[in-house]
């Protein structure tokens, strides 16, 4: 089996140190796999299975996968459903999972379980932002799990252990591994830069990389944790509630902030789950980066200047942040980057490169066969 308890409470001692989206948890996963040796082409985030329409959270091939993402027939070794963090205004837990202890996911993991893949249902459980899940819910999770042979895992924040239960084996409670690490100051243009070896390492990385976006964005969190940041200063799809734009009830949403190194990892929108207590003002208060990033097989199918037009408007989206935050008493000084991966055979024409750098304030970096670019 290949998510032992061990492995598990790595990843659960760091789950320990933010409250903020799902996907958090699932880059998580992901880092961990890397530093169990597997490969970034092995490890696949919003994954396509047996049923075309729906995604699996993370899926996990063996050492020898060599194949695309998006066209691979090959059988994983392991497919991942995580629930978790924050929903609106709530606990996710509390909106996913019913009174029997059913999940639709489960329904996704069990036609996987069918075709021989080890399948695990994760559950975090966030109670600063409302709620816990009783011992007799979890249980009853477990046996909705375990009948149709899907693993289960379970722990709230705050605890020193989690609810162990492989699916052919009695439940039992293991101990966390308390991630404890310092975390550094971010600084994206030491970061971002061709004289930093590492940077070079992971713009190639992003090259080969491939499937969905939210790989390439895997891949960058990584990065950034190999560079000295901690669980509390990354966060993923963080909300703001003043950054609703266009009648929209949904916040635009970063696909990466960086904060300062003594962030306390609170991404969410409301203290405690409260519509009265929003985090913003602490949030801006601590924040260093805004990130967005263009880098799936869907976009790099497009011609030349749809790819351009795409990325113009990414890089143009983060300019109107700075208008957003004028919303916000709290004045801090940070940095808005775009990055582009493009692994289009051609890429774009040096004049459209330049025009792309050059677009306005913002930091861009766009990497490509010819190499890599910076604003």
């Amino acid at each position: 089996m290949i998510m032992t308890d061990y492995f598990l409470g790595m990843v659960l001692g760091e789950a320990n140190l933010f409250i903020g989206s799902e996907d958090v948890l699932h880059v998580m996963l992901y880092n961990n796999f890397i530093n169990n040796n597997f490969s970034p082409l092995q490890v696949a985030r919003e994954q396509t299975l047996s049923t075309p329409s729906t995604r699996i959270d993370l899926v996990v091939y063996d050492q020898s996968f060599t194949e695309n993402f998006k066209n691979t027939q090959a059988l994983p070794l392991l497919a991942i459903e995580v629930k978790g963090g924050a929903h609106g205004i709530t606990n996710a837990l509390k909106v996913a999972i019913d009174s029997k202890g059913y999940c639709s996911d489960m329904d996704k993991l069990e036609k996987e379980v069918q075709r021989g893949i080890e399948s695990w249902f994760i559950c975090v459980d966030m109670p600063k932002i409302g709620g816990k899940l009783s011992t007799i819910l979890v249980e009853k999770i477990q046996k909705q799990c375990q009948k149709r042979g899907i693993s289960f895992t379970y722990f709230c924040q705050g605890d020193e252990d989690f609810y162990y239960a492989p699916y052919d084996k009695e439940p039992s409670y293991e101990p966390i591994n308390p991630e404890i690490e310092q975390g550094l100051e971010p600084n994206i243009n030491q970061l971002f830069n061709k004289d930093n070896k590492e940077f070079v390492d992971v713009c190639n990385t992003l090259l080969e990389v491939n499937g969905h976006e939210a790989n390439s964005v895997a891949t960058l969190y990584r990065f950034f944790r190999e560079s000295g940041l901690n669980v509390s200063q990354i966060s993923l799809e963080t909300y703001f509630s003043f950054a609703k734009t266009g009648g929209s009830s949904m916040p635009d949403r970063p696909d990466i902030v960086l904060f300062d190194k003594d962030y306390d990892g609170i991404f969410n929108l409301f203290k405690n789950g409260k519509k009265d207590m929003s985090n913003d003002k602490h949030k801006v208060s601590h924040l260093n980066t805004l990130i967005e990033v263009k880098g799936s097989d869907s976009v790099n199918t497009k011609n030349e200047q749809q790819r351009f037009d795409i990325y113009k408007k990414d890089v143009l989206k983060l300019s109107s942040w700075s208008k957003l935050l004028d919303e916000v008493e709290v004045k801090k000084e940070f940095v808005t980057c775009f990055v582009a991966i493009d692994r289009a055979k051609i890429p774009l024409s040096e004049e459209l490169i330049e025009q792309l750098l050059t677009l306005n304030e913002n930091k861009v970096i766009y990497i490509c066969a010819k190499g890599i670019y910076i604003s």
